[in-house]
């Protein structure tokens, strides 16, 4: 089984720059109208518009971080549909060869093998597969909304109370 692994292995690393140039291929699929974004705010995050913020007597770097994070959020939401088509392609894929190589590992093997174990092992990467699915289809605002800001939450709620008692 290892020989098989070592020659796809090998494969992939002697053809790399295919598999580069594919790659460079797909970033140049993405739609146009991300740069035009991302050229939208450098245009107004640009020098002048910091130096008149700083003038007015506004907070410029919160200026700075509050264009960051807008340019970060269109970029991602830009980019979320296609990426997100293709990495449940990429998940289903992989998943399916790697159920593969394991039942062909398990099965193909000379030494007495637990049926058990065979199935716990499928089962448990049947779980994270499909954990990983649903998250890449509930999408970006379910993942920050559910997961995301509960965790910052319960962050926050102990460093205060951590805060409390120290100060208090």
């Amino acid at each position: 089984m290892s020989k098989i692994l070592n020659k796809i292995y090998s494969y992939i690393i002697a053809h790399s720059l295919i598999f580069f140039i594919i790659g460079c291929c797909a970033l140049l699929l993405i739609p146009s109208d991300i740069y035009a974004a991302s050229a939208d705010y450098v245009k107004h995050c640009g020098k002048e518009a910091i130096e008149k913020e700083y003038e007015e007597g506004g907070c410029w770097s919160c200026y700075v971080i509050l264009k960051l994070m807008a340019s970060m959020m269109v970029a991602v939401n830009s980019l979320s549909g296609p990426i997100l088509e293709l990495s449940k392609i990429i998940v289903v894929l992989g998943a399916a060869v790697w159920y593969g190589v394991y039942f062909l590992k398990s099965v193909g093997s000379l030494a007495t093998q637990d049926p058990v174990k065979i199935i716990d092992g499928a089962l448990v990467f049947g779980f994270k597969i499909a954990l990983v699915y649903t998250l890449l289809s509930a999408g970006i605002d379910t993942i920050v909304t559910r997961i995301v800001n509960p965790l910052l939450s319960i962050g926050l709620e102990i460093g205060s109370t951590f805060a409390a008692i120290i100060g208090g």
